[in-house]
């Protein structure tokens, strides 16, 4: 066994809590591929299928904006550096193209072995199923906190005795708001729903819009929330968060496809 090589692939982040004995499964099916100065390795666009490990030499990895004329150079790496592992989950098109710098050497894991070791060995989709999990969770917490942030940000609020109700419609009104402002006063409760800075509805005690309006303006106290409406925390399923970009939401969903794939057959 290359201990060197071996070791390498315990440090991809996929690999990282499988065992040893699993994990040398893994080892034994990766197979040395050469590539000339120049070669194209991964081209963007093309359906990931295979995981490198460099063995010797360097790369550069690149992309071409359609609206730009040179390449961007994303990063280079050497040996002992990997690129393409989230092929052997998504096997979705290459972001990326990756391009040999020098000669190059490097260790290659085809998806289709990888699978058939997914097939054949329930205690390695096991460990990446919880591995996988365990980091949406964390994510996903994340992403929690981060948009409570960004909502109070976006979320003017105040006491009435400092803004006044006619200023805060005036508010709505000039800047086109879609959404609630929210009024409240002890124990009431006054609902303005906006589309576009015209007041759609106001719910108050099962009032009249005029006879609450009236008595709305004759509150000295009180606070107000100004809630718009960008999007429902609670009317997206994790991989269609709106928070998440769509390179995000496109990996977490192949991941889940993909695990529910190997759990059926498994199960069969």
């Amino acid at each position: 066994m290359d201990k060197i090589l071996f070791e390498q692939l315990k440090r991809v982040p996929l690999f990282s809590e499988i065992s040893e004995e699993d994990l040398n499964l893994i080892y034994q099916k990766l197979e040395p591929v050469y590539f000339k100065k120049g070669s194209i390795i991964i081209r963007e666009g093309d359906l990931g299928d295979c995981f490198y490990i460099i063995k010797s030499g360097s790369v550069r990895v690149e992309t071409h904006p359609e609206d730009v004329e040179h390449p961007i150079i994303l990063a280079r790496l050497e040996e002992g550096d990997y690129f393409g592992e989230m092929a052997l989950i998504t096997g979705e098109p290459r972001s990326a193209t990756v391009m040999a710098e020098t000669d190059v050497e490097v260790w290659r894991l085809r998806k289709s072995e990888f699978d058939q070791l997914i097939l054949k060995n329930p205690n390695i989709t096991l460990t990446l199923t919880h591995m996988l999990t365990h980091r949406l969770i964390k994510t996903n917490k994340a992403l929690q906190e981060t948009e409570i942030q960004f909502l109070k940000k976006i979320h003017p609020r105040g006491n009435l005795k400092d803004f006044g109700l006619i200023r805060i419609l005036n508010f709505a009104e000039q800047n086109a708001l879609t959404g609630r402002i929210i009024l409240k006063q002890d124990n009431k409760k006054a609902i303005f729903e906006y589309e576009k800075g015209q007041l759609l509805h106001l719910d108050y005690e099962d009032k009249q819009e005029d006879e609450a309006l009236d008595e709305l303006l004759n509150w000295k106290e009180g606070t107000f929330f100004i809630e718009p409406r960008l999007f429902d925390l609670d009317s997206h399923p994790l991989s269609e968060n709106p928070g998440w970009s769509k390179e995000e939401s496109r990996i977490l969903n192949a991941i889940e496809r993909y695990l529910l794939e190997k759990f059926s057959d498994l199960i069969q």
